[in-house]
């Protein structure tokens, strides 16, 4: 295959799982059959079948695709930042906002129907939070805005243990809940920071929160 017939195919593919996604997403996994995608892309499933040999390879696709976006979210809201602003922007959200359950018929119908990629599309987001959260606190290591004697694997495990469970417990709860818990949520990462910070990091964060409330003043 030449390079413009696999750029032309690695083209469709990814128009294919951007449709897909956006019907997924607004009704749901079980409600959308490869013949309403033909229809909508006007493609023949034989033609489709050339690009995903079945609907469970499409929906594995889509996945994929949205677990690289989180972890793109990650990086742009933490590289080249300052630990202690990642750390007042509350950089944990970055992917709450973002997550599959944000979509409630795609989350509803991939759990229910197709429980073995539920479980793995679950697994990879949580190895992408702790890997990204090992950087951060190795990086804030380093500076010296966290202790020294750190165990940052273990701390990383527990963040990204936190945010997944905070992501289930925001799908099964109703929408007036939501503040509360982010609120609890807010105050068990205070807690946890209190922990791992060195004293010249929390000299930093006290300094920089009174200059955020200097600044909100000032306008």
């Amino acid at each position: 295959m030449s390079d413009n017939q696999q750029e032309n195919t690695n083209t469709i593919r990814e128009r294919v799982i951007e449709i897909a996604g956006e019907k997924m997403r607004r009704v749901g996994i079980k409600s959308i059959s490869v013949d309403d995608l033909c229809r909508e892309m006007g493609m023949s499933k034989k033609t489709f079948y050339v690009y995903f040999e079945t609907k469970d390879e499409l929906i594995r696709a889509l996945l994929r695709r949205h677990e690289q976006h989180i972890e793109e979210a990650f990086h742009r809201n933490t590289d080249g930042k300052p630990i202690i602003d990642i750390l007042l922007e509350g950089w944990v959200k970055a992917m709450q906002e973002k997550d599959v359950r944000k979509d409630p018929p795609l989350h509803y119908d991939l759990q229910k129907y197709y429980p073995q990629l539920f479980e793995e599309h679950t697994e990879s987001v949580r190895v992408i939070t702790k890997r990204v959260t090992r950087d951060i606190l190795v990086r804030g290591v380093q500076e010296g805005l966290f202790r020294d004697d750190l165990d940052v694997d273990k701390t990383a495990a527990i963040f990204s243990f936190m945010h997944h469970e905070l992501l289930n417990l925001m799908a099964t709860i109703g929408e007036q809940y939501h503040k509360t818990i982010d609120e609890h949520v807010r105050y068990g990462i205070d807690i946890i920071l209190r922990g791992i910070i060195s004293e010249q990091g929390s000299r930093l964060v006290q300094e920089r929160v009174r200059d955020m409330k200097l600044c909100k003043k000032k306008k």
